[in-house]
């Protein structure tokens, strides 16, 4: 069960959030902007981001790729999109945080996969985008994503 909720930002629309909740928490880390929502950061916004772990340097955007393979939701009046699961599970394998961090990174990968269909052709291509090695492979291979 979820305990937060994420959003992935447009590098170019960062800003703009600023300007929306200017009561919200900025963490600007030099990797990534993040804001946060909620009397406990529930919801956070993330945008700009570059993930440095062990030596490898991952980018971790909203792309035109990644945009084109959200969803759509439609309610009386809104909509949201909701990016692809395999964004998720990649961002999940790459982080690979456990419960000295208070996250469960591969656990939620084996819950993800036991209900969701994976896009792999879209999986495959965002790995590249994100400019994937062969850390965040092996996570893949372990979980039969790839």
């Amino acid at each position: 069960m979820p305990t937060d909720i994420d959003f992935l930002v447009a590098d170019e629309d960062a800003l703009k959030l600023k300007k929306i909740f200017p009561f919200a928490l900025t963490k600007d880390c030099g990797e990534g902007l993040f804001l946060y929502i909620g009397r406990n950061g529930e919801i956070e916004f993330m945008s700009q981001d570059n993930i440095n772990i062990k030596g490898s340097d991952y980018t971790f955007r909203l792309t035109d790729l990644c945009w084109k393979n959200t969803t759509l939701l439609k309610g009386n009046d809104f909509e949201l999109r909701l990016c692809n699961v395999a964004d998720t599970i990649l961002l999940k394998s790459i982080l690979q945080r456990g419960k000295e961090k208070e996250k469960h990174d591969l656990e939620d990968i084996k819950a993800l996969m036991k209900v969701c269909e994976i896009d792999k052709k879209y999986l495959e291509q965002r790995f590249l985008e994100i400019k994937g090695d062969q850390r965040v492979r092996d996570i893949l291979k372990k979980f039969n994503v790839i």
